[in-house]
């Protein structure tokens, strides 16, 4: 977990560290993104059907 065996990175932990902040960074603006797009629905109401 601590040898240095991943490319750009030093070790197990910074590399998963490294791979944290990527997927946190990515979802913060796929959010943003998605309430723009959202915006002209807010406040309508609508009906849906989940299958499990």
């Amino acid at each position: 977990m601590i040898s240095p065996i991943f490319d750009d990175v030093k070790n197990g932990l910074e590399y998963e560290d490294a791979l944290f902040n990527k997927l946190l960074k990515f979802s913060s603006y796929f959010i943003l993104k998605l309430s723009k797009v959202i915006e002209p629905f807010k406040g309508k109401q609508f009906n849906t059907t989940i299958k499990i």
